[in-house]
């Protein structure tokens, strides 16, 4: 223990801000303590009432002390490097105390669990997902994905229409990433990367099977089934503002990419963005969901590791969609979809 805290420190010394970044960083901590939604509380003690409040100041003493500019360089790192557990156990700690509200905990837990998921498609593409770093991930991914699953039961409760379209927005997601990790396994000149790639997208396909069981018995329908146009109503505008900034993160994006994309891949995109938007436009909000955020999540793969990658995740989105029930995985498997996501 104390030859880990030892190469911590040193390794933190490597590390400076300059006097705008601790500012910055200082203002932005400040800012979302206060800005934090207070939520009434039964109190069954006067002291057990205290310790959320000293939970804050306290994980903020913690970054001072170990200093900003490790905190920020803890943020970018993989499982293996020095910096990772301050990444997992101090970083994520702080953003899971300032998220207070269920819809707060779903955007938190959402965000790890496809971080877990970015985080074996670096290693991937690097050749160094192993074996036992892909548990480990896969271990954290299924903690903070059932936390999502959880929390969007809670809200079903109240907003069930909500609650769908936070589960179309995750359950997209999921299919992305699993195609992600099956093309990186794919093209991985690594044997030990390629298997554990595509384990790992099997394993997020296994998770993403059991969410649209969920899905369907908690809605009495298929999740994916909203073929009829309907009359918005105030149910629907959280899954249509999500369908909204989702497509408009999307357009962001594929103009910071367009550059270097051939013209197939791009007339692929275009075609995508009309649709999803054409889907915002006759309030099929949950299409608009699923097709915004896996395009999304292709865009910001294919930005990170290869450019020639977005093409070949988006021939195998369009056989998919392509009318006929069978279609080939990245991996060269079978599988069965409708609107891009959903495979059996």
């Amino acid at each position: 223990m104390n030859k880990f805290f030892t190469t911590l420190k040193n390794e933190a010394k490597k590390h400076n801000l300059s006097k705008n970044e601790k500012q910055l960083l200082r203002t932005h901590i400040l800012s979302t303590v206060y800005a934090a939604p207070k939520v009434a509380q039964a109190v069954k003690s006067p002291y057990t009432s205290l310790l959320p409040r000293l939970a804050v100041p306290t994980m903020v003493l913690l970054v001072a002390a170990l200093g900003g500019g490790t905190v920020f360089a803890a943020q970018g790192t993989l499982p293996g490097d020095v910096l990772y557990p301050m990444k997992i156990q101090v970083n994520e700690r702080l953003e899971g105390v300032l998220a207070v509200s269920d819809t707060a905990k779903i955007v938190f837990n959402t965000k790890l669990a496809q971080r877990r998921l970015e985080e074996a498609e670096s290693l991937a593409a690097q050749g160094e997902l192993t074996a036992t770093t892909s548990r480990e991930l896969q271990k954290n991914f299924d903690e903070h994905a059932l936390r999502v699953d959880a929390l969007t039961q809670k809200v079903a409760n109240v907003d069930p229409v909500a609650a769908q379209g936070v589960r179309a927005q995750f359950s997209s997601a999921l299919a992305a990433h699993d195609d992600i990790l099956t093309q990186i396994g794919e093209d991985s000149a690594s044997k030990e990367t390629g298997d554990e790639s595509n384990n790992f997208a099997e394993h997020v396909r296994e998770r993403k099977g059991q969410r649209v069981g969920d899905e369907m018995g908690v809605f009495g329908m298929d999740a994916s089934s909203t073929a009829t146009t309907t009359t918005p109503t105030a149910t629907t505008t959280a899954p249509t503002a999500t369908a909204k900034s989702e497509l408009l993160k999307a357009e962001q994006r594929f103009s910071e990419v367009k550059g270097w994309l051939d013209a197939t891949t791009t007339e692929q995109v275009e075609a995508q963005l009309i649709a999803t938007q054409n889907l915002i436009n006759t309030n099929q909000a949950e299409k608009a969901v699923r097709k915004a955020t896996q395009l999304l999540t292709f865009l910001e793969a294919s930005k990170k590791f290869d450019k020639k990658l977005l093409h070949r995740l988006l021939d195998t989105q369009q056989s998919r969609q392509s009318g006929s029930s069978n279609y080939l995985t990245p991996g060269g498997g079978v599988g069965k979809g409708l609107d891009g996501d959903s495979r059996e």
